[in-house]
């Protein structure tokens, strides 16, 4: 981080990287802005989109269209289109406040589907094309079928090699905590679980490309007192292989948890980037210690 630039941007809550741009979310004494930015070395500003209402949380979703998710007054999900106009709303309703979302192409149309997880309801919803060009929202993915378990990150990939996207994603839970593959059924137009590989505390997950052949999944498990031994479990990451059917948990790294055993210490969600110039990619692990 030696040749690391300051720029103007504050109060940032999150960070997407969407092909030569960049887009920042800033949480502002509870409201959100979401600035679009050139991907240089001091993030250029290219707009700052803002909301019609008042919103306290948001998240930017790559694609073409991109879109953000925000939640209004509270209460209600809203989604928008990346406009050179602005935000365009395109659909709202009044639920929990998804934690993750995704653009991909499962059913195959050219025209991807945005998959969004429903926090606590336990659901999948996906906003999809209708024949004749409008979106529809959709439950794909029930709390049965999730196994009663939160997703908590979702990549595009290609395990069976059909050339259709599916979903690899993690889950999290009383009853079910590992890494899934989900493929899109034609008949029924919801997901099915193709593979499930257990990880306890599964959060948060991310593509690792590969030197030659598919990427490799990144998968991070947080730091959790283990009840059994009463001792405190280290987190760590996870490395799946992306070119078998079903994937397989490949490698695993450890991650250092203080020496006293804090409880109080997480590894959030891994990220892959390139940041020494080196032309191979780095995993990032960002460590949260309240106290």
């Amino acid at each position: 981080m030696a040749s690391a630039n300051p720029t103007s941007y504050r109060q940032i809550r999150s960070v997407e990287v969407d092909g030569d741009r960049v887009a920042l979310v800033e949480a502002n004494d509870g409201d959100s802005l979401v600035h679009l930015a050139h991907r240089d070395a001091t993030l250029t500003p290219i707009a700052t989109l803002t909301f019609p209402a008042p919103t306290g949380f948001a998240f930017y979703v790559p694609g073409d269209p991109a879109r953000v998710v925000g939640l209004v007054d509270g209460r209600d999900v809203s989604v928008y289109d990346v406009t050179p106009d602005g935000l365009a709303l395109v659909d709202a309703w009044t639920g929990v406040f998804p934690s993750a979302g995704i653009h991909a192409d499962l059913d195959g149309d050219a025209r991807p589907e945005l998959y969004l997880d429903t926090d606590t309801s336990l659901e999948i919803v996906a906003l999809q094309h209708d024949d004749d060009g409008r979106l529809h929202r959709t439950v794909v993915y029930t709390p049965t079928d999730s196994l009663q378990s939160q997703a908590f990150g979702f990549a595009r990939v290609d395990v069976d090699h059909d050339g259709k996207d599916e979903l690899a994603a993690v889950f999290n839970g009383w009853r079910a905590s590992d890494v899934r593959v989900l493929r899109r059924d034609a008949a029924s137009e919801r997901l099915i679980t193709a593979s499930r590989e257990p990880l306890r505390g599964a959060f948060g997950l991310a593509l690792l490309p590969g030197r030659a052949g598919p990427p490799r999944l990144v998968v991070g498990n947080f730091a959790q007192p283990d009840t059994q031994t009463l001792s405190y479990m280290s987190g760590g990451i996870h490395i799946y292989d992306l070119d078998r059917d079903p994937i397989a948990d490949r490698q695993t790294l450890s991650l250092p948890i203080p020496s006293d055993g804090s409880i109080g210490t997480r590894f959030w969600r891994p990220q892959v980037d390139a940041l020494d110039g080196d032309g191979l990619a780095e995993i990032i692990n960002n460590v949260i210690n309240p106290e």
